[in-house]
């Protein structure tokens, strides 16, 4: 069980690395700090030169800016390409701020606080942290998916060709098992299973050929007494005198020949059985001879 806690170590260690780099790749981008006293500037100068926002072209101001009044017109801009208007000026993160005369609101001041220039590069290295991330994920999970594969899928997968050899009755190939798997003991029952089967087997076929030996040693003991009633009851026909003696003693001539047939019969059966009977092809061979004549 050692090297699974460890793969669990391993594991774990890879996401907190993934979350440590993500942190790091967050800590880079560093927040940016707004300069409240050039705001402030912003807003006092938009107030004073409100009947003249063409005079602030004079100034040099830390940010860029847009000035509208209350009814949404624009009354100046620091540069052409900023927004025209309130939404679209908060869509692109720029800072609303309230221009007022004598406590009274005049206008709105829409600073970018945040150039787009640090936006893109923040953005940038959330996508390349989002993606590292996502690599790594990707990556543990292939080596969990590989070690699940090999330590659980792979052994059902064998254990499933080798019942199939069982069941086929292949038992002299022994299952591969590995001491150190967690299935081991599973599979080390299965090969003592086939073990036995096979000892099995192998005294079944034992059994059946000294049953077929002592069938064809019976058949072929019992051919000899056989042999000498036929042979006995063919001498006492010819020097018999009484017809019905010998009407009698050919009936015992039939029933040995009888009795030696199925002997014949049973013995080669049981020579065939046992890979012991010879057939040689003799007929065969003499329909050939004639064939050629």
């Amino acid at each position: 069980m050692k090297k699974y806690f460890l793969l669990y170590f391993i594991i774990m260690i890879s996401v907190l690395a993934g979350f440590l780099f993500y942190a790091g790749v967050l800590k880079t981008v560093k927040p940016y700090e707004i300069d409240n006293i050039a705001i402030n500037e912003i807003t006092r100068e938009a107030a004073l030169n409100w009947q003249d926002p063409s005079s602030l072209d004079r100034i040099d101001f830390a940010y860029r800016f847009v000035i509208i009044d209350n009814a949404g017109n624009v009354r100046y801009a620091s540069d052409t390409d900023l927004p025209g208007s309130l939404p679209s000026a908060i869509r692109r993160g720029f800072l609303p701020i309230d221009v007022t005369e004598n406590d009274n609101v005049i206008g709105k001041a829409l600073i970018e606080t945040l150039p787009i220039t640090a936006m893109q590069q923040a953005q940038k290295r959330l996508k390349r942290s989002a993606i590292a991330a996502l690599l790594l994920l990707c990556g543990i999970n292939i080596v969990f998916l590989s070690a699940l594969h090999r330590i659980l899928v792979k052994p059902f997968l064998r254990l499933e060709k080798f019942a199939h050899k069982i069941t086929t009755g292949m038992l002299d190939e022994p299952l591969p098992m590995d001491k150190h798997n967690v299935f081991g003991l599973f599979t080390q029952s299965f090969d003592i299973m086939r073990a036995s089967l096979l000892e099995a087997r192998r005294r079944q076929l034992q059994a059946e050929r000294a049953k077929k030996e002592l069938v064809a040693s019976l058949s072929h003991d019992i051919k000899t007494p056989v042999t000498s009633i036929r042979i006995i009851s063919e001498l006492l026909q010819t020097v018999a005198a009484d017809p019905a003696a010998a009407d009698k003693l050919k009936i015992i001539e039939q029933k040995a020949d009888q009795i030696d047939r199925l002997m014949n019969d049973l013995l080669h059966s049981a020579l065939e059985e046992l890979g012991e009977l010879k057939v040689i092809l003799i007929f065969q061979r003499t329909i050939d001879k004639h064939k050629k004549m």
